[in-house]
């Protein structure tokens, strides 16, 4: 058999998953042509897939060795051999690839395995957009879609957009979609045919988690990186508050003037945190602190949302900005229609002769199905025969009562069924057989279900409160969710008034208006486009930070009260180019380096005097010297002067002190070095590189000799009571 026919071979039962049989057909085609570095690869991915991980190294090593300047055959290396838990060589082998070609997989490898910003040269970048460009951020939508494989809410408004966008590339040329990694000083541009691909097959009809990964992971190498500069503009469009910190990941973008906007669904973790995991309100509201004092600008989903972001605004009397709504679509795709045929499947089956009433939505507690249940049992107690009700969605936070209940009742007796992992089309089955829908949330910052039920022609009870009104209009019919005896009333009507709920459908019908993706798309972009003329963004991001006060970092770990101020005083702020995330005894900091950043209230040119609280982990040893000095105002960075050393010991914890002076509009940067080898504190996924933690910290005036010995005397009683 020829080589090109043993090639073939190998890649037809590659795409039939017949590992066996590619590695026999890809070995026999090596044998005859051992220099093709490509069909190495390959080779290596076979091996791989069989967990013949030592064969998998030779042969990718091979590939690497015959093409030492490409970086794809070292980027598949690294990442089998960080699967091998061979973490140092894995580092090597990314910073290889990434030195023959600066992947955005590359990159964020390198930071999550160093533990510290990856240093850039200029040549790395080899994409400058023009000033007019607008960057929309979508990292959280790639690393949702790396853990599920259907899409949620945030997501699908994430997926219509950029559907729209690329729908009208020309119209949208300066319009491009980037990756920010956390910790990392760059962006990575994707490219439009990789987007294509991944929500053409994420939106499809059938959806393999794990070729869902490999698209994504195609899209993660494939990106670009990209030089930003003053005059662009950049939008978070997903959950800005999911990476561990606001700051961090965009600091970098206000330092060369880029205006920075983002799109904000709701405030719930705020204003609503009963209904939320505690850790989720806890950085929810810290992120939304540190933004409100980053942001030029905000886009929200609702006029109920844009209310609310005001309203806090207004509350700790922070800086005004353009806050500004953009609404969202009725549907979760531009293309509903009813279906003719409907599709019973196996899911649904027990459906398909009884009447119905339906409510499409994640099941937990601001959710609200427990009203729901209430009614029905309500109508069951008096004799009556209602419709079912049908529960679609994933178990979500606190619905233990909820559970509870129905297996008490034997979910009222069959009358209620819980569903979840539907097809598309079992669930526009559902929606064409049903009799109304229902929407029963407390609160909402939208209430995509409701818009979802207009444009599938189906009538909806649906709550009065929050954002739901401006999504339903007069179409739909409200209850109070706080009041059963209300609401009783009103799906009474509905569930038992053929004739009434026939008139909703031709309600519908005849008035219903779709708002689309393509809407959603238009007004976002005409909105960006207007607000960028005329909101001029703030270069600084730096807190706030008064002579005389003290940031005891642990007050801002989960666990503890955050202040309802914090917005007025993001301490966490000051921590962005230090370290990782807050815990109980302080915050580590990444790797060999890291910052402090505030304002200082004292004049420029004034010295004034740093003193940091400091704890070594377990494995610092004396061949880490730590080092701390302040950015002189005129010096060089060069030649700064160090103001204190000290070798560490393990478990220790110790008070050290430098001074310099105040920067131009009170900028103050002390900046801290260890030397030596920094390890990872574990082996496994997230492992994290760091030698010397933060605990507390303060300044006074250099001159102030009695807060001096306030300052001195507050770390050392803390010291002694611990």
């Amino acid at each position: 058999m020829s080589g090109q026919s043993l090639r073939s071979k190998g890649d037809a039962a590659r795409d039939a998953r017949d590992w066996a049989g590619a590695e026999k057909a890809y070995r026999d085609f090596l044998s005859s042509k051992p220099d093709d570095a490509a069909i190495w690869v390959q080779y290596g991915h076979i091996l791989k897939e069989q967990d013949k991980s030592s064969d998998a190294e030779r042969a990718y090593r091979k590939a690497v060795a015959l093409r030492p300047d490409d970086g794809d055959p070292s980027l598949h290396l690294a990442h089998l051999l960080k699967r091998m838990g061979r973490l140092s060589e894995a580092t090597e082998m990314f910073e290889t690839s990434f030195k023959a070609s600066p992947t955005g997989d590359a990159y964020g490898e390198l930071l999550a395995l160093r533990g510290e910003r990856v240093d850039l040269d200029e040549d790395d970048s080899d994409e400058t957009l023009t000033t007019s460009a607008t960057f929309i951020e979508i990292d959280d939508l790639l690393g949702y879609l790396e853990a599920h494989k259907t899409l949620s809410g945030i997501q699908r408004v994430q997926v219509g957009v950029i559907q729209h966008v690329l729908a009208s590339a020309r119209q949208n040329e300066n319009c491009v979609f980037v990756l920010n990694p956390i910790n990392g000083d760059s962006l990575w541009m994707l490219k439009n045919e990789h987007l294509r691909e991944l929500v053409d097959y994420v939106t499809g009809p059938n959806v393999d988690h794990e070729q869902l990964r490999r698209i994504v992971a195609r899209a993660r190498s494939g990106a670009t990186l990209i030089s930003p500069q003053a005059g662009q503009c950049y939008l978070v469009l997903g959950a800005f508050w999911g990476s561990g910190g606001v700051a961090g990941r965009y600091l970098h973008l206000k330092k060369v003037g880029v205006l920075l906007g983002v799109y904000i669904y709701d405030l719930i973790p705020i204003t609503h945190s009963e209904y939320c995991d505690a850790r989720l309100s806890h950085e929810f509201a810290m992120s939304f602190g540190d933004g409100m004092a980053i942001f030029d600008f905000v886009l929200t989903i609702s006029d109920y949302t844009a209310r609310e972001v005001i309203r806090y605004r207004e509350k700790f009397n922070l800086p005004a900005m353009p806050v500004i709504t953009v609404p969202l679509a009725h549907s979760h795709s531009d293309n509903v229609t009813p279906r003719k045929r409907m599709v019973w499947g196996p899911h649904i089956a027990q459906l398909k002769d009884r009447p119905y009433v339906l409510m499409v939505s994640t099941i937990e507690a601001r959710k609200n199905h427990a009203y729901l249940v209430a009614a029905w049992k309500q109508f069951l107690e008096e004799g009556l025969d209602p419709p079912d009700l049908v529960f679609v969605g994933r178990f979500g936070w606190h619905v233990s009562s909820l559970m509870e209940m129905l297996e008490l009742t034997r979910n009222l007796d069959g009358r209620v069924h819980v569903l979840h992992d539907l097809s598309d089309a079992e669930l526009q089955t559902l929606y064409d057989g049903s009799l109304f829908t229902a929407f029963t949330s407390f609160v909402e910052g939208w209430g995509l279900p409701v818009g979802e039920s207009l444009a599938q022609g189906r009538p909806c009870v649906a709550s009065s409160t929050s954002s739901v009104p401006e999504v339903g209009g007069d179409l739909v019919d409200y209850v109070d969710p706080h009041n059963l005896r209300d609401g009783l009333e009103v799906l009474r009507k509905m569930a038992f008034n053929d004739a009434y709920r026939a008139q909703r459908e031709r309600d519908i019908a005849d008035r219903f208006v779709a708002r689309t993706w393509r809407d959603v798309g238009v007004d976002l972009l005409e909105k960006v486009g207007k607000v960028r003329t005329t909101v001029k963004t703030n270069p600084s991001g730096e807190m706030f930070f008064a002579a005389g006060s003290v940031f005891t970092v642990s007050d801002l770990a989960f666990g503890t009260i955050l202040p309802k101020d914090y917005g007025l005083s993001p301490k966490r702020l000051m921590l962005t180019d230090f370290g990782y995330t807050i815990e109980p005894h302080g915050c580590w900091m990444r790797g060999n380096k890291g910052s402090l950043r505030f304002r200082s209230d004292q004049p420029a040119g004034t010295e004034i005097s740093v003193y940091l609280q400091f704890l070594s982990a377990p494995w610092a040893n004396h061949d880490n010297l730590l080092s701390i000095d302040m950015d002189k105002p005129g010096i060089r960075p060069s030649s700064k002067r160090v103001d204190n050393k000290r070798s560490l010991a393990p478990n220790s914890r110790f008070l050290m002190r430098c001074s310099g002076t105040v920067g131009e509009k009170g900028s103050v940067s002390v900046n801290v070095v260890v030397s030596g080898h920094v390890p990872l504190e574990h082996g496994g996924p997230g492992a994290r590189r760091f030698c010397v933690g933060l605990s507390e910290f303060g300044y006074t005036a250099s001159a102030d000799l009695v807060a001096r010995v306030d300052m001195s005397e507050h770390f050392m009683f803390n010291a002694m009571g611990r």
